[in-house]
């Protein structure tokens, strides 16, 4: 199925208020992105979290089972959703998505989920590997 690129999207933080840990996200419907996070960590914690991940790499796997745990020991109300930004174009959610990444370190295991701040990403152009911070969006005045 492909993606829909015409509705405007979300860049979101999912935050954890006992750590500060946080989760950097675009989607046109964060509330929605944010209850399947919780979706899947409840999945997780029922079949028994180190069985249960099938990611690609050792670090995805960490970040996964960090935040699941996280979620099993502060719950639902343990976390806080964020909206960063609103109304952007399909690529260009994903270049302040990977910008808000860099910016707050959540590719970093100290400060959140994220799995790494250079990474593979889809745009409606293709793959595209992002490995440095993008430019800052110039405000409109």
């Amino acid at each position: 199925m492909a993606r829909d690129t015409s509705k405007p999207r979300s860049v979101y933080a999912v935050r954890c208020k006992a750590n500060g840990k946080m989760y950097i996200g675009s989607s046109v419907d964060p509330e929605k992105r944010m209850r399947t996070h919780f979706s899947e960590a409840r999945y997780m914690i029922r079949k028994g979290i180190e069985n249960c991940y099938n990611g690609s790499t050792p670090e995805a796997k960490d970040r996964t089972i960090a935040f699941t745990k996280d979620f099993e020991k502060y719950g639902e109300k343990g976390f806080e959703l964020y909206i960063i930004e609103k109304d952007l174009p399909f690529d260009e959610s994903f270049e302040r998505e990977q910008y808000y990444t860099l910016l707050y370190r959540t590719n970093e295991m100290e400060y959140g989920y994220n799995r790494a701040a250079g990474r593979r990403i889809f745009t409606s152009k293709g793959y595209t590997v992002i490995n440095g911070l993008p430019p800052k969006k110039e405000s409109a005045q």
